[in-house]
């Protein structure tokens, strides 16, 4: 029988915390937050691959997904930040800012951290296919337009409206002000 929505929700939330202590024992204190962050987008981009029905078995899933991120996070230290403009004219915000916005207005523990990236998560499910497609390979994959283009077989134009809508829709799902 496999969880509920709801019952996969609270079970994740729950676990916040030790995600949090986890991610402080696996990484160096500045790169905490960004594999923290990671491993929740990571297990809410794969919740439909956990069938366990237990605390102890999304924990151990949960662990497994840290360590595999911690490992991505230590081979690509060298690579820097990306500069992303959030004017209509630009490309669309990354996952760091949508969340950001997101959290401006709640603390920042690991608990509200985690309510916040099941809001983006539920932001996600609620957009049109051809808008999640376009920027879940943005966000998560972090593909280029010109590549999400070539990948899907669109004109870059209509990659770059569908990240934009998306990115717009999901400010509105999560209650963030349009700027």
């Amino acid at each position: 029988m496999a969880l509920s929505e709801e019952a996969w929700d609270e079970m994740f939330a729950g676990l916040a915390s030790y995600l949090w202590a986890l991610a402080g024992k696996l990484i160096d204190e500045p790169r905490r937050l960004p594999l923290y962050e990671k491993t929740i987008v990571d297990a809410l981009r794969d919740r439909a691959r956990f069938e366990g029905e237990t605390t102890a078995a999304m924990k151990a899933w949960l662990t497994g997904i840290m360590r595999n991120d911690a490992i991505d996070l230590a081979r690509s230290r060298d690579r820097g930040p990306v500069e992303v403009s959030l004017d209509d004219s630009s490309e669309p915000a990354t996952c760091a800012e949508v969340l950001l916005g997101a959290l401006d207005a709640r603390s920042t523990g690991p608990q509200t951290r985690a309510a916040a990236l099941l809001d983006l998560a539920r932001a996600l499910r609620a957009l049109p296919e051809g808008e999640r497609a376009c920027i879940v390979l943005y966000l998560l994959e972090d593909l280029t337009v010109p590549e999400i283009a070539q990948r899907l077989g669109r004109p870059e134009s209509t990659v770059k409206k569908a990240c934009y809508r998306a990115a717009r829709r999901m400010r509105e799902h999560l209650g963030l002000a349009l700027s």
